[in-house]
């Protein structure tokens, strides 16, 4: 054993170099591993960065993500706002064409004002008052639709508008002034009046003639300030003879206390108020301070003496002798006279024929005030019809005006509203484009 070691000692010498070799080899083996360990770290180190990275990935994915949502959303809003600014742009259109409506609505009713004023300016003069060639045409159509106003076919108000149309036909063909254009109620009042004052002209002629006892020819020149234009125009055609036409307020004992014979004078016969055209005037003391009904009560009195004066005259006639009654004139109401006289038959008829003087006077003064205090009212209801247009169309001027203000300024407001859509529509749409840069 001991000469196997020894001769396997000599094996197991080394050179120096491989000595140096062992000698140096633990100080390699510890170099690689801490080689080995500092690759092991960097290994790990880059696994952390990766994972860093990793993470950052997925902070800049989520919010990408988040933005893409911030931009459906923003996309939305700026679909939204432009449906709004259509919506916007369809009432600013509607907008605009009803102010535009209303201002040529506004213009029109200004055209036909100042149309109107012009043309009322232009015939003012003339239509103060109905031409005499206007009045005569009336009456003269009147005439000639007399059987139709009297037959039991044609109603009076069909008859009064053919009346009316071939009245304005001769306004239209120029025979007639603009001035004489009138209404059916106008045309009717003043034929009316018309007859009315014939009537009176036929009341004042007879008295004349009764109580004058001159000839008809003088007569005639005493009544030509109550003789009209169309006074020919009835007398041509008979109405004189007509019993409305017969001197009204004849009194007698019978029919006194309903005023006397025939109808008021004063008053047309279908019950209208005379034309607001009518220029008669008759006389009325201003001074006067008695009313309507004053006057006629005084009337009615005075016609209650007469009659009894008339009866205490018949009595003191039948008491002093035998009487006879004549007939005068048209007259229905039988005078009893008295054959022979006496002082207090005398005193009687004076009394008679004073009371009824009087009484006559106070009815002509009462129908006068009537007069006067109609044309007093017509002249005051013109005067608040005419006030009354003035504000009428005041008022409609300033509505309008109101209105096409209140559009403005929804026109405004429109034009406002929709100039911020435009800024919200821009603002989004700059956002869009961020987002999806």
């Amino acid at each position: 054993m001991a000469t196997e070691e020894s001769a396997a000692e000599p094996e197991l010498q080394e050179s120096p170099e491989e000595v140096e070799v062992l000698e140096e080899m633990p100080v390699a083996l510890a170099g690689a591993k801490r080689h080995r360990r500092s690759m092991l770290e960097l290994l790990q180190g880059k696994v952390e960065e990766c994972k860093a990275k990793m993470e950052k990935k997925d902070e800049a994915i989520n919010k990408l993500k988040e933005k893409e949502k911030m931009a459906k959303k923003e996309q939305e809003k700026l679909s939204r706002w432009i449906e709004d600014r259509k919506a916007l742009e369809l009432e600013l259109l509607a907008a605009q064409e009803k102010l535009k409506t209303r201002q040529e609505c506004l213009d029109k009713q200004e055209e036909e004002r100042v149309e109107k004023a012009a043309k009322k300016q232009a015939v003012g003069e003339a239509k103060e008052h109905m031409s005499a060639a206007g009045v005569a045409m009336l009456v003269e159509l009147k005439m000639k639709y007399e059987p139709m106003f009297n037959n039991h076919i044609d109603k009076v108000e069909s008859v009064w508008e053919q009346l009316h149309k071939e009245f304005m036909k001769e306004i239209l063909e120029g025979r007639l002034p603009p001035g004489d254009e009138r209404s059916v109620q106008a045309l009717k009042a003043r034929y009316s009046h018309e007859l009315a004052e014939f009537r009176h002209w036929c009341h004042i002629a007879d008295r004349a003639v009764k109580e004058s006892g001159v000839a008809a020819d003088e007569v005639e020149v005493r009544v030509q300030a109550h003789y009209r234009d169309t006074t020919k125009i009835f007398i041509r055609h008979g109405y004189w003879k007509r019993p409305m036409s017969v001197p009204p307020w004849r009194v007698s004992g019978e029919n006194a206390a309903q005023g006397g014979e025939g109808p008021s004078l004063w008053f047309p016969d279908n019950g209208e108020d005379d034309d607001e055209d009518c220029n008669v005037q008759h006389a009325c003391d201003p001074a006067d301070k008695r009313t309507a009904e004053d006057l006629g009560n005084e009337a009615i009195a005075n016609y209650e003496e007469a009659t009894r004066a008339r009866r205490s005259a018949s009595a003191a006639s039948s008491i002093s002798g035998p009487n006879t009654s004549s007939v005068s004139g048209s007259s229905t109401s039988a005078q009893p006279l008295r054959v022979g006289g006496a002082g207090n038959m005398r005193k009687a008829k004076a009394k008679h024929s004073a009371g009824a003087a009087k009484a006559g006077n106070d009815l002509q003064e009462f129908s006068n005030k009537l007069e006067h205090m109609f044309a007093r009212s017509i002249e005051s209801s013109n005067t608040l019809a005419k006030e009354l247009s003035n504000q009428f169309f005041e008022h409609s001027r300033q509505e309008l005006e109101r209105d096409r203000a209140h559009q403005l300024q929804m026109a405004q407001q429109c034009r406002a509203r929709l100039g911020r859509v435009q800024d919200s529509l821009v603002i989004g749409q700059g956002r869009a484009c961020w987002i999806h840069c």
